[in-house]
C-alpha cells in the first residue's frame, strides 16, 4: 500500500511551499489563509513546527 503526504495550509506544519503556516486558516492575524505573511507582519518559528505573527509596523526616519 502506498501512502502520500498532502500539504494543507493552516495544518501547523510549514513547509518550503508556504511563507508561513500559524496553525488555523484566518486571515487577518498575520499569517493569511493562504500561509502567506501579511502586510505588517513578521512571523517566526514557535519551535512546536508552527509560526507566531506578530505586527511590527515599519518605521520612517526622516533626516532634516
Amino acid at each position: 500500500m502506498k501512502s502520500s503526504c498532502i500539504k494543507n495550509c493552516g495544518d501547523g506544519l510549514k513547509l518550503a511551499s508556504e511563507d508561513c503556516d500559524d496553525f488555523n486558516t484566518i486571515s487577518g492575524d498575520g499569517c493569511s489563509d493562504q500561509c502567506q505573511v501579511e502586510n505588517g507582519y513578521v512571523c517566526i518559528p514557535s519551535g512546536n513546527g508552527w509560526d507566531i505573527c506578530s505586527f511590527a509596523p515599519t518605521v520612517a526616519i526622516e533626516y532634516i
